[in-house]
């Protein structure tokens, strides 16, 4: 808004969302990403009921890679959004393959590939392009997969 920007999420092919903006220098679009960003955050639809779900079978962490004192932003919006998330199962890791976990569900390619156990790619605009699988589009086809992974 700041800058008159169109930039819509279909529209960001990688992880170098600089390179979309027009309006804006590398270096103003990394000052925006502070606490704040947090404060209106969407929740992607059927995560709530997604999570709730695996929690009945496995314990659930919250693995992320953040920008420099973003960490208790998102834990809070975490929680603000009814996730309930405990301190202790909030890790913030820029390698999430160091993160000893069975499946590690994300939208970076690099990280599902190199996941320390199985990664699961969520289909993103950033990865559409990269072949993966297991991959999921949406969290009803994650929660399917990982219902077939838990009645094994």
């Amino acid at each position: 808004y700041l800058y008159e920007d169109n930039l819509k999420i279909e529209d960001i092919k990688s992880w170098d969302i600089a390179t979309y903006t027009t309006k804006c220098s590398k270096k103003e679009l990394y000052a925006l990403l502070t606490p704040v960003l947090y404060d209106n955050i969407s929740v992607i639809s059927g995560a709530f009921t997604g999570i709730n779900i695996l929690r009945i079978y496995a314990r659930v962490i919250f693995v992320t890679s953040n920008v420099a004192n973003t960490g208790n932003a998102k834990l809070d919006a975490l929680n603000r959004n009814g996730f309930s998330v405990d301190k202790k199962d909030f890790f913030e890791a820029l390698d999430k393959s160091l993160i000893a976990s069975n499946y590690l569900i994300d939208d970076n390619y690099d990280n599902v590939k190199s996941a320390f156990g199985q990664g699961i790619l969520f289909t993103r605009p950033w990865n559409i392009d990269k072949n993966f699988f297991p991959r999921s589009n949406n969290w009803k086809e994650i929660i399917g997969y990982m219902k077939g992974v838990f009645s094994k």
